[in-house]
C-alpha cells in the first residue's frame, strides 16, 4: 500500500516534469516528454500490481477501502496509457490532424491528472497526520499556478508589437523569466513529493 503511493507520487512529478500540456501552452522538448510519460505509465502498471497483489491476500476488516483504491490506480494506470498514446502520436503545427490531436491530449491529460491525483488523495487520508492531504493540495494549487503563468506568457507573447518581434534582448528575457518560473515550480514539486513520500514511508496509517 505504501509503496503504490510512493509510486503514484512519482508518476505525478514525471508527468508535471515533461506535461504534455506544457507542448500546447508553451511548447517544450518532445523527446522529454515522451520519457516522461513512459516512466510514468511504467509506475502506474507497477502499482496497479502492487496494490492488486495486496487486494488478493487483504486481511483487513475494512477490505472496501482496499477495493476503492485497486479500483482508483486501475484507472489511473489506463488514463496513463492513453496519456502515453497521444504523446507519441504527435502533431506539427502544420498537420491537418493537429486541432483533433490537441482536443484529445487536453481531454487524456485533465482525466489522468484527476483520477491520478483522486488516488494520492485516497490514500493519504488513511494516514493520521492531515498535513498530507493538506501538502498535495498545495501540490495541485502550485500545478494550476504553473498553467495559468504558461497561458500568460503564451497570451503577452502573442500580444507584442512588432518592435518587440524584432527585439531580440526582449524576447530573450520572456523566455528566461518563462524558464525561471518552471525552474522554481519544478523545484517545489521536488521538494513536496519527497516530503509526501518520507511521510507515507514512515507515519503511522489508519484503518487497519
Amino acid at each position: 500500500m505504501r509503496g503504490g503511493l510512493v509510486l503514484l507520487l512519482f508518476s505525478r512529478l514525471c508527468f508535471l516534469g515533461g506535461s504534455s500540456l506544457l507542448m500546447i501552452i508553451k511548447p517544450v522538448s518532445e523527446m522529454p516528454t515522451q520519457i516522461a510519460s513512459l516512466i510514468e505509465l511504467i509506475s502506474k502498471i507497477i502499482t496497479t500490481v502492487l496494490v492488486l497483489i495486496k487486494a488478493i491476500h487483504y486481511d483487513c476488516e475494512n477490505a472496501g477501502l482496499q477495493t476503492k483504491f485497486t479500483a482508483l490506480t486501475g484507472t489511473a494506470m489506463v488514463t496513463g496509457l492513453m496519456h502515453t498514446i497521444t504523446i507519441f502520436l504527435h502533431r506539427g503545427p502544420s498537420h491537418e490532424l493537429r486541432t483533433c490531436w490537441i482536443g484529445s491530449l487536453i481531454i487524456v491529460d485533465i482525466l489522468n491528472t484527476l483520477i491520478t491525483s483522486i488516488s494520492i488523495f485516497y490514500g493519504l487520508w488513511w494516514f493520521v497526520e492531515r498535513w498530507m492531504p493538506i501538502l498535495m493540495g498545495v501540490y495541485i494549487f502550485l500545478e494550476f499556478i504553473l498553467y495559468l503563468g504558461a497561458v500568460c506568457f503564451q497570451q503577452m507573447e502573442k500580444c507584442k508589437t512588432e518592435r518587440d518581434r524584432q527585439n531580440i534582448t526582449v524576447l530573450e528575457n520572456r523566455k528566461i523569466s518563462w524558464r525561471f518560473m518552471f525552474a522554481i515550480c519544478l523545484v517545489f514539486y521536488v521538494m513536496f513529493t519527497v516530503a509526501l513520500i518520507v511521510g507515507v514511508s514512515s507515519h503511522v496509517m489508519k484503518k487497519c
